[in-house]
């Protein structure tokens, strides 16, 4: 019967689009990534479109039109649980030099994907894909499903910022000329070709030894980032709020200002220190969940839950508190909403500087009685995080149709290769390295000069 309906939709939908066949590939089981993962693919398949979705979760978005099949990697759900203590110990320790770490956590995970045994048919089926969409943060041997499938490809990454493991260009709203930031971009250019690649091409010769993955990495056709609209070279695009939909009215039960709290991946222990901290203010506390309060729960904070674009939405509501995963991050700047992010996994770091950057959130790794009451006394004093919240919240306005667009653009151009950058990772770097000692120079004779100025 769905094979009838979705037939009948090609035909209606035959004059304005080609029903495709789009495959996508997501076997890390980060539920609120999954949430973004799969309203793209529900956008796609009510634009009439056939999806086949490979992800430790089965489908559940209500669909129109189109449909979603699904291969579900069993198991890979507790693979995930056994790494979370780990990704949380890594978010806390200081510097930049996480990757090697955060890649060797996630390595088991993309090591058992090819070889799981819902794939084993699919992998020698002859289907027939005419794109692949799929996540590439620590993960480019994932790129190999669009060589087996002989399809182009479209990274999804559900972050509101660039990351040069991702895109390969610097994020245009991160502060280019901080040498701090120079410095992290060439480690991570080293990291990928040196440390990454390798790894993960190593899986790939397990499935397809003449696979070369750095020319799969290359003809990648469209990044899709989940930022605000902006102008970005080669082929990036942000279809940031694309999923945004009016909010409904909701009660919530009182007339004071409301701090919303959406989080996961919290201890035990951090969430006395959240709840001890959060019997100290005068404000009502909405806590996203369906859980029983804890015997010590305050008689200010309500274990609740509600449609969180709903609750964002509500007038009285001034606080969002997330781990800074895309979904509530973007609902709550949609609202206008200032955030104190608490990250745990590497696209919430993302998100959680991105968001401190645009000047609407601040962000907590230790989760600490003091820290959190400072935080929240100064997102809610300082009217600057709302202002900056309401400002950005215009900039996230991609509608459905202009992502399908995307997507369908590189469909019918089978790839768009005349959109991608250029190949020569090593002579980026190099160039890299001369600005870096240019920069270093500089820099010197600055500080020279202020030293003889103060002489």
């Amino acid at each position: 019967m769905q094979l009838v309906l979705t037939i009948i939709v090609c035909l209606l939908y035959g004059k304005f689009t080609e029903c495709s066949n789009i495959l996508a590939v997501f076997p890390v089981a980060e539920k609120s990534s999954h949430v973004v993962y799969q309203k793209l693919l529900k956008t796609l398949a009510d634009a009439g479109h056939e999806v086949t979705l490979i992800s430790p979760y089965e489908y559940w978005e209500n669909l129109g039109n189109g449909s979603v099949r699904d291969i579900v990697l069993t198991g890979f759900i507790e693979e995930y649980d056994a790494i979370r203590p780990l990704l949380y110990e890594i978010s806390k320790s200081p510097g930049m030099f996480k990757h090697h770490s955060y890649m060797q956590a996630y390595l088991p995970i993309y090591n058992k994907t090819y070889q799981h045994p819902n794939l084993k048919w699919f992998l020698k089926s002859t289907l027939k894909f005419d794109v692949l969409i799929t996540d590439n943060l620590y993960a480019p041997s994932l790129l190999g499903f669009g060589a087996i499938y002989q399809c182009p490809t479209i990274i999804f990454s559900p972050s509101i910022g660039a990351n040069p493991l991702v895109t390969d260009i610097l994020s245009l709203s991160s502060q280019w000329w901080n040498f701090y930031n120079f410095i992290s971009y060439v480690y991570e250019q080293f990291f990928k070709f040196f440390h990454l690649f390798p790894a993960h091409g190593e899986i790939l010769k397990r499935v397809q030894p003449s696979l070369d993955l750095q020319q799969l990495y290359h003809n990648v056709s469209l990044v899709l980032l989940g930022g605000p609209e902006a102008s970005f070279p080669h082929s990036i695009a942000n279809i940031g709020g694309f999923h945004l939909e009016p909010p409904e009215k909701v009660d919530l039960g009182t007339s004071k200002e409301i701090i919303y709290i959406h989080l996961e991946d919290l201890t035990g222990e951090e969430v006395k220190v959240l709840l001890k901290a959060l019997q100290k203010i005068d404000l009502q506390v909405i806590w996203n969940s369906s859980a029983k309060p804890l015997a010590n729960t305050p008689e200010n904070v309500r274990f609740k839950s509600l449609p969180p674009q709903d609750v964002l939405g509500h007038a009285n509501v001034k606080l969002l508190i997330t781990n800074a995963d895309y979904i509530s991050l973007i609902e709550g700047v949609h609202h206008g909403k200032p955030s104190l992010v608490i990250p745990r996994t590497p696209v919430q770091l993302i998100n959680a500087a991105e968001a401190e950057f645009q000047g609407y959130a601040l962000k907590l790794i230790q989760v600490e009685d003091g820290a959190v009451l400072d935080a929240i006394n100064q997102l809610m004093l300082d009217q600057k995080y709302s202002e900056s919240a309401r400002k950005v919240s215009k900039e996230f306005n991609t509608g459905k149709a202009k992502v399908v667009s995307w997507i369908e653009y590189v469909i019918k151009h089978q790839g768009a290769s005349n959109h991608r950058g250029s190949s020569n990772w090593w002579l980026k770097i190099l160039v890299m390295c001369v600005f870096g000692v240019f920069l270093w120079k500089l820099r010197g004779k600055w500080v020279g000069d202020g030293r003889k100025k103060k002489q």
